[in-house]
């Protein structure tokens, strides 16, 4: 009887010391980290920790990002995937950011290749490498609403164009058919361009970019205004003071309008409005009416004008003056004032051309190599902010 107490005490005991360790292992027991769930007072089954990823053929998925080649966790700029070391991927669906960290990108860079495995590698846009280079730019259209166009190069035929001042990634269209003396029109629509043996030549669409060549008018061609939407409008001739404008590319057919007042050097403006023309003394002048057309003088701008920009409907943008770093515009014919706007000197750098519109504000292009940019979108508050030069890789 001593003996059956006995062993039924030590059963009692054992099953107690057992009860007691798997309450302990159980009060020990935690949750991952946060998410599964934050309340770590949660118990097994439904805060065990998820099944790992393994090498079944089933489709697999993990809620927070993960690490390969590394037990070091990252704390800032997690992402979903961190990969140190060499990675082989079939096929990579990313709906997020890319962030390639190795080598050391600046903004505006790009990814060109560099072997013919695949490997890539960070090309500056900033000129000078080994893919190529910036290119010398002799001209602009455009307008900030819709990004900038310009043609240069070493043989003055490459057109690039930048779309998104975000990205500041620069495209190339195919070289012009001649080399090029004046361009105009707005990314919407392509560029306008003029050269050669008196040609002119239009692109339209940039998803299949090809040049098709115009009819040219009756006098030498010395600049050029307008988009292809609307047609362009071209001056030359006698005195410089002859004018033209071809609205239809379906059957082209030249249309002169009355002489300008004075011998012209620059034009601007499009078929919807009628040109704006620069010359004679330091002279601005518009014809805003085709069916009736008249030339209008506007008011002696307030410094020695080099180049005019922008269109009846909002009025014309100027630059010009000492060390041609003046900027002004004007934008009411009813009550016509010029304004002043602050100079590009920060940093400053030389104006060799002009684009824009006061609808969105100018863009200018100049300094050393012809390739600096900058814009300015607003009167209100203005300040220039710089735009990344055009560049020409070889391996794109």
């Amino acid at each position: 009887m001593k003996k059956q107490i006995l062993s039924f005490s030590l059963v009692v005991v054992g099953f107690l010391l057992g009860a007691t360790a798997l309450s302990a292992l159980a009060q020990t027991w935690s949750p991952p980290g946060t998410g599964y769930p934050a309340d770590t007072n949660c118990t097994p089954p439904n805060c065990n920790v998820p099944a790992p990823i393994n090498v079944g053929s089933l489709w697999q998925y993990k809620m927070g990002p993960v690490s390969f080649g590394t037990s070091t966790e990252l704390t800032t700029n997690i992402p979903a995937l961190d990969v140190i070391g060499g990675a082989l991927f079939d096929n990579l669906g990313i709906t997020g950011n890319l962030i390639v960290a190795s080598g050391n990108p600046q903004f505006g860079d790009v990814l060109t290749a560099k072997d013919n495995s695949g490997t890539v590698e960070w090309t500056s846009t900033n000129g000078g490498t080994s893919n190529g280079g910036t290119i010398p730019v002799n001209g602009i259209a455009g307008d900030n609403s819709r990004g900038v166009i310009v043609f240069g190069g070493s043989d003055g035929r490459e057109v690039l164009y930048l779309s998104d001042y975000s990205a500041q990634l620069w495209h190339i269209l195919p070289q012009a058919p001649f080399v090029i003396a004046g361009i105009s029109g707005y990314n919407s629509s392509g560029p306008i361009v003029y050269g050669g043996s008196n040609q002119i030549a239009y692109l339209n669409n940039y998803a299949s970019p090809t040049w098709t060549t115009l009819s040219s008018p009756s006098f030498q061609i010395q600049g050029i205004a307008g988009s292809n939407s609307r047609g362009p409008l071209v001056y030359g001739g006698t005195n410089n003071s002859q004018v033209a404008y071809l609205s239809d590319y379906g059957s082209p057919s030249w249309t002169y309008l009355p002489n300008a007042p004075f011998s012209i050097q620059k034009i601007a403006g499009e078929n919807s409005h009628g040109p704006i023309i620069l010359g004679g003394s330091n002279q601005v002048s518009y014809l805003s009416n085709y069916g009736s057309p008249v030339w209008t003088s506007l008011p002696t701008p307030p410094f020695s004008v080099t180049g005019i920009s922008g269109y009846n409907g909002s009025g014309p943008i100027i630059y010009g003056g000492t060390n041609n770093e003046q900027i002004a515009y004007l934008n009411n014919y009813g009550a016509p004032s010029w304004t002043t706007l602050i100079s590009p000197n920060s940093p400053s750098f030389q104006i060799k051309g002009l684009a824009g519109t006061n609808d969105s504000g100018p863009v200018i292009y100049g300094g050393t190599d012809n390739n600096q940019f900058a814009y300015l979108n607003s009167y209100g508050s203005p300040y220039w902010i710089r735009l990344n030069p055009p560049i020409i890789l070889n391996n794109i």
